[in-house]
């Protein structure tokens, strides 16, 4: 069986409008981003769904219920987005010369410092996703969307996807997304839209 699913990255926050690197962080979707999204939503950038699942942060949830208001939101459990330890809320201006952060973001580097090991939450994010995937198949659910974070998205893009993509090498803008198609037989993912 194949899906249609669509990952969709949470709208702007505070922090996300100001650039800076948040993903610990639960912080609300901020006037901007509500603006935005809606902005989105009306110019019909966005699936309609059999199915919709959304992160547990607030800014994932927040985005899930205006895009998709009146269809019933699943919490997807295990898509803890990436905690940038001593980057966490700092801009790329403040550290974007940094070694350490640059050997990151070109996947030269497994962890950022002050930063939990990255591969227990990619790897989770990865499972959570199968889990859904496998709970669309079962139920017969041909479409699905997904809002989270960008990291949740980049590490189930980096290990599902070919080729293999750099965590630095994908840009999604807040409220953006990326439509790909799901086989339920090879577990693969094939990139149709990004938007």
């Amino acid at each position: 069986m194949q899906i249609k699913v669509t990952l969709i990255r949470s709208g702007i926050t505070k922090s996300g409008a100001g650039c800076r690197y948040i993903g610990a962080t639960d912080e609300p979707l901020c006037d901007e981003g509500i603006r935005l999204l809606k902005s989105k939503k009306q110019e019909g950038c966005y699936p309609e769904p059999a199915r919709v699942y959304a992160s547990g942060q607030k800014r994932c949830i927040e985005t899930a219920k205006l895009l998709y208001d009146g269809q019933f939101i699943f919490l997807a459990e295990g898509f803890s987005p990436y905690d940038y330890g001593e980057f966490e809320g700092k801009t790329y201006a403040e550290i974007g010369q940094d070694p350490r952060f640059l050997n990151w973001a070109l996947g030269e580097a497994g962890r950022l410092p002050g930063a939990d090991d990255p591969y227990p939450a990619r790897y989770g994010a990865v499972a959570a996703f199968e889990r859904i995937m496998t709970e669309c198949a079962e139920g017969e659910v041909g479409s699905a969307v997904i809002v989270t974070h960008r990291s949740v998205i980049l590490a189930i893009m980096r290990e599902r996807c070919t080729p293999r993509l750099a965590y630095g090498h994908i840009t999604l803008e807040h409220g953006g997304g990326v439509s790909l198609t799901y086989d339920a037989c090879t577990k693969s993912l094939c990139v149709e839209t990004l938007f």
